[in-house]
């Protein structure tokens, strides 16, 4: 799509229909891209320009040539949404919703397929327990999202992008799953939590205080605790395919396994939440497709 040389106007070029898709853009150097891309400078009548200087490197600009007409599709977290954004007011948004067609089983469909395509290639017959752990997997993302909305967290809800990496070997997938949930979900609902309670009027920080039940620090602290022990025994504790002891000790090496002395499953302060809560993406996923 982009060249360091004009495009011409020759009869092959002009019947292909040029699609750019920015997946999960963030309000970072994929909006920089995109405002690069609609404010390039006609070069002729099917060719457009734009220079570009990285940040990250000290070489000179460079100029980059791409086709005049091309259609654009971008998909964007609500949560990086923003109303003062002049290039995000120039496309046609259409909103879906989590838990309803196509993106409430579009998780099962994507590690469905890359489990054929994993035993395909390793020619290996269909293992039943994987199957059931995926199975396991892509419940923990809906119940997840569906208790959010009961707690009113919507700011949190989490898409199926987040688990696409999801490994292809039973054993492996229950320690991938306690990393995601302690370094990217545990912080994330945290601070979420926490910056809800502080919205709240004074009565009802008083009536949170009152929680005697829970050793913490503040009541926002508490109240954040609590939501994640429920979080976590609604979603990953609910048909985990363990059984038993082992059972027991997976669910306990969980961020927010317990209520009472909350203070050893939960980050101490604040800060140290905000360091391991997960960052919008530096760069943004970019595909050029070519329809002839």
């Amino acid at each position: 799509f982009f060249q360091t040389q004009k495009w011409t106007t020759s009869t092959k070029s002009s019947k292909v229909k040029h699609l750019l898709y920015f997946y999960n853009i963030q309000n970072g150097i994929g909006i920089e891209l995109l405002k690069l891309l609609l404010n390039g400078k006609t070069v002729s009548d099917g060719c457009q320009m734009l220079d570009y200087t990285s940040e990250y490197s000290n070489s000179s600009s460079m100029v980059y040539y791409y086709p005049s007409t091309f259609h654009v599709f971008v998909t964007l977290s609500k949560r990086t949404w923003s109303n003062e954004n002049d290039i995000l007011k120039q496309f046609k948004w259409i909103p879906f919703k989590i838990d309803t067609v196509p993106w409430n089983g579009i998780l099962k469909r994507y590690l469905w397929r890359r489990m054929i395509d994993y035993n395909t290639r390793n020619k290996l017959p269909i293992d039943n327990d994987l199957v059931k752990t995926l199975q396991y997997t892509t419940n923990v993302w809906q119940r997840y999202n569906e208790c959010l909305q009961k707690l009113s967290l919507q700011d949190a809800l989490l898409g199926p992008g987040i688990f696409y990496d999801c490994p292809m070997d039973r054993e492996s997938i229950f320690d991938w799953l306690q990393s995601k949930w302690n370094n990217v979900i545990a912080p994330l609902v945290r601070e979420l939590s926490m910056n809800k309670c502080s919205q709240t009027n004074k009565k009802a920080s008083s009536m949170l205080t009152s929680m005697t039940s829970l050793e913490i620090n503040s009541p926002y602290e508490s109240v954040a605790c609590t939501a994640l022990y429920v979080l976590l025994h609604r979603t990953v504790a609910r048909e985990c395919p363990l059984t038993g002891e082992e059972r027991e000790h997976y669910l306990l090496n969980f961020v927010g396994s317990r209520l009472e002395g909350g203070m050893t499953s939960m980050p101490s302060s604040t800060a140290s939440s905000r360091a391991s809560t997960p960052l919008g993406n530096a760069h943004c996923d970019f595909i050029s497709i070519q329809l002839e």
